[in-house]
């Protein structure tokens, strides 16, 4: 009694089991099927890619603010050619520009008055 129920639990399996290795078979030629990499793989070169972007983005910002540094010292440099009598002036007028205070705060409008319907 019990061959014919394992006879015919191998007759189900077995087709199964010849069209799951057919479809694993075409696949092979289609896909690779290695084993998946996880850490190295996909996200490790992309994040790693990422890393060198901003290191190079903040490279060039600390480049961008050399230059314009140093283009702003050869105007000072300009205009202290141009004028070199009034550097005491542009300095207190420096210290002036630094030297007023902030605006005073706007008082806060009065609240309308409610009318009676």
């Amino acid at each position: 009694m019990t061959s014919p129920g394992i006879f015919g639990l191998v007759k189900r399996i077995l087709p199964f089991a010849a069209a799951l290795l057919v479809g694993v078979f075409i696949t092979s030629l289609f896909v690779d099927l290695k084993r998946p990499q996880f850490g190295r793989g996909w996200k490790a070169k992309k994040h790693h890619e990422m890393q060198r972007l901003r290191r190079e983005n903040e490279e060039l910002k600390n480049e961008n603010l050399r230059l314009r540094n140093e283009v702003e010292g050869q105007r000072w440099d300009e205009l202290k050619m141009k004028h070199p009598g009034h550097e005491e002036w542009r300095n207190e007028l420096r210290e002036l520009e630094l030297s007023v205070p902030p605006p005073p705060i706007a008082p806060v409008a009065p609240a309308a008055p409610k009318t009676a319907r």
